[in-house]
């Protein structure tokens, strides 16, 4: 047993055992070695266990080398003070950034651990150009100061600057292509007063301004190029609403006269087919039931509505919002005349067939006699060939007629009268402006001189068709 060089002792001596293995024959095994082996094993499983750490120092001087004694040094989020400090760092790759109060700060990136020690140089503040100043396009100075003082005073100037072109841009796109004439008008109206902005939308700096110019604009202009971004943004939905009303008004005024037309239209076919009412089925009443409630016989129909457009549309512009207050309105007017335009042309399709049924004239009072006539006048002729039941028949068809005209009231100032000249296949005409005379109450049956005669010719000839068959 020795010590050897790191003072630790040892042993030289070597063991060596032998073993006879029955499958191997004779093995000898070197003790010390074997040892080794195992030691070697756990201490490569106890250094792998943990991550490897590597030192970083870091040394903070000037530019003249010196140590700068009152620096800050800061690295993945440890800060340590000093001129010369060290740091335990896994590998990987670092910003190391030094400090120190009068000097400009320094940050640097490092690699870990192939930078071992890492030297910094810090500018003092004092090392800023003596003087700042600029120069206009027009070739004038301006003097921003001496030193720190002069840049901070241009970097101020500098962000006013750009911040002021900002917001000029800002109230260009609040404006949204409107007139700014336009837009201060609306702003006044609603504040009350004068309201004048135009000059903000020309005074846009493209060339540097002085630090005093600079605290000008702070203080005054920016505040009130704000307060006018603002007032832009909160009138221009009543523009927009009152430009909107303002282009569907007249599309609603039209669409109004449309569909007055189009109920005008409704109101003829409905007169024209009045006096078949009675003999109609109960859906085609149904039919003239709903053309009478679609027109002016209805005293509500579109009331509101046509109140409405009278005295707040038609012919009307909006202005300072009082479009955009009565948009609402506007757009459920037209989506209300927009529905009714297309029912009305559905009910006209309908009443068309209904005439097309109906396609000859209607009994009236003025020919129920003459048709009585001709029938009794058409028996008296063929008397002697008709035989008792041909006359009987012949009377019914009179009696007939004179019965519908006693089930169908006439109204001798809405429904036209049908002279006897006209021919079974007349076809009554649509008016297509609307009627300005509004329809009379319809009256019942009136027995006249030329009912009262026909009656009497009726009576006549069912004397005849009882006695003149005996013959």
């Amino acid at each position: 047993m020795v010590v050897n060089e790191q003072g630790m002792y040892e042993n030289r001596e070597v063991f060596i055992m032998s073993y006879n293995l029955p499958s191997w024959g004779t093995t000898n095994i070197n003790i010390p070695d074997f040892l080794k082996g195992i030691w070697d094993k756990a201490s490569s499983i106890l250094v792998n266990a943990q991550p490897n750490t590597y030192t970083l120092t870091v040394q903070v001087n000037d530019t003249n080398g010196s140590p700068i004694n009152s620096a800050t040094v800061s690295v993945a989020g440890q800060t340590k003070s000093g001129a010369q400090v060290t740091f335990n760092l896994a590998q990987g790759t670092y910003s190391v950034t030094a400090s120190a109060p009068n000097y400009e700060p320094l940050t640097v990136t490092v690699k870990v651990p192939d930078t071992k020690v890492q030297i910094f140089q810090l500018r003092s503040s004092s090392q800023v150009p003596t003087t700042v100043e600029k120069y206009r396009k027009d070739g004038t100075r301006i003097f921003y100061g001496v030193g720190q003082d002069g840049l901070n005073a241009f970097n101020y100037s500098e962000n006013i600057r750009n911040q002021w072109n900002s917001l000029v841009d800002q109230l260009i796109n609040a404006l949204q292509g409107e007139p700014p004439s336009k837009v201060s008008s609306y702003i006044a109206n609603k504040q009350g007063g004068t309201y004048i902005f135009y000059d903000y939308l020309t005074q846009k700096l493209d060339d540097y301004i002085s630090y005093s110019t600079a605290q000008n604009y702070a203080s005054t202009f920016i505040p009130k190029i704000k307060a006018t971004i603002s007032d832009v943004n909160s009138v221009m939905p009543l523009i927009k609403g009152d430009e909107e009303w303002n282009n569907l008004a007249p599309k609603v005024v039209a669409l109004y006269d449309n569909v007055m037309s189009l109920s005008s239209n409704v109101k003829s076919l409905y007169e024209s087919l009045f006096n078949w009412y009675n003999v109609m089925s109960s859906s085609e009443k149904a039919i003239m039931d709903d053309a009478r409630n679609h027109t002016l016989y209805n005293s509500g129909y579109l009331a509101g509505i046509t109140k409405y457009i009278a005295n707040n549309v038609r012919g009307k512009t909006k202005t300072f919002g009082d479009g955009y207050n009565d948009l609402s309105n506007l757009k459920s007017t037209y989506s209300t005349l927009q529905n009714e335009a297309s029912y009305l042309q559905n009910l006209i399709s309908k009443l068309q067939a209904l005439q097309q049924k109906y396609h000859y004239p209607a009994p009236s009072s003025s020919n129920v006699s003459n048709n009585i006539t001709n029938a009794m006048n058409n028996k008296t002729t063929n008397v002697t060939q008709n035989t008792s039941q041909q006359s009987q028949s012949l009377l019914n068809n009179a009696l007939n007629i004179y019965k519908s005209a006693n089930l169908n009231p006439i109204s001798t100032s809405a429904t036209p009268q049908t002279t006897p000249t006209q021919t079974a296949a007349t076809i009554v005409s649509i008016p297509q402006q609307p009627s300005a005379q509004q329809p009379t109450k319809t009256e019942g049956f009136k027995i006249t001189p030329d009912i009262a005669i026909g009656g009497l010719v009726a009576l006549v000839g069912l004397g005849l068709a009882l006695f003149g068959g005996k013959k």
